[in-house]
């Protein structure tokens, strides 16, 4: 690769990643960048509108503008269901589970993608179909990044029908279950949908923070009471923060509304 150019990306990702104005003196220092050579790259970034001045007294840079709108039409342009496609398929290797993909649809998570595994476990869910949020472990993993005003306008007044005599059926504790789910970092269906099927699941963020879908791990009850969940936790928590990260998420934690009761 051309020294100059590889230099300059060099830059470009070390500004970007320290979220914070640097020096040239920091910039050269820690690049291991001759301080000339760094403020060559420099001076023609910034006549490019790669980078700006921050203070221009202390002469520290940061981002600018045109690397944010090439950032931002990567992150526009993403097929966020192609990119959780390897991760479904990974825990559903690994787990030899049936995992998910699902968006919100107002009261509903709506299936865009599943993958089967190996040990024949089979749901009632297909893709495009949809389900109450409040019964499935995608549906609560979104649920539980809302304010609880919200939640409370949206099922106040409103009957929670029994799936299963597992199913939580009045406000107050799914509240509570929401709320457990933000401390312990992921969402559980214990057979609250379908009889004898167990689930957990957890929400995707995109570049602005936004949670846009969730993912799930589905598999007997059987099954987990005999193998537990630990490894499974394990993956899907590292799927959601990958797909996450690819979608331009920064942030180290998906629930980070965990004292919001």
């Amino acid at each position: 690769m051309n020294k100059t150019s590889m230099r300059t990306l060099k830059i470009l990702s070390y500004i970007s990643e320290n979220r914070h104005p640097v020096t040239l003196k920091q910039i050269s220092k820690e690049l291991l960048i001759p301080p000339s050579s760094a403020h060559d790259i420099i001076t023609t970034m910034l006549e490019m509108e790669y980078l700006q001045i921050s203070d221009q007294a202390a002469k520290t840079y940061l981002i600018g503008l045109k690397a944010f709108e090439a950032g931002i039409s990567y992150i526009q342009d993403i097929d966020f269901v192609n990119i959780a496609k390897p991760y479904l398929k990974e825990m559903s290797e690994k787990s030899r589970a049936t995992t998910f993909l699902a968006v919100r649809d107002r009261h509903h998570i709506v299936y865009l993608d599943k993958v089967e595994g190996g040990g024949m476990v089979r749901t009632t869910a297909q893709l495009g179909s949809s389900k109450e949020m409040y019964y499935t472990g995608l549906g609560k993993a979104i649920l539980a990044t809302l304010p609880t005003e919200e939640i409370e306008t949206m099922y106040s007044g409103q009957t929670l029908i029994a799936r299963t005599t597992n199913t939580i059926c009045d406000l107050e504790s799914l509240k509570k279950d929401l709320f457990e789910i933000r401390q312990r970092g992921y969402a559980i269906d214990d057979c609250e949908g379908e009889p004898s099927l167990y689930c957990i699941a957890a929400p995707i963020r995109n570049y602005g923070g936004n949670v846009i879908a969730a993912i799930s791990i589905a598999n007997f009850k059987e099954v987990v009471c005999k193998n537990g969940i630990k490894e499974e936790v394990r993956l899907l928590t590292k799927s959601a923060f990958g797909i996450s990260r690819k979608l331009g998420y920064t942030g180290d934690d998906l629930y980070y509304q965990k004292q919001r009761g």
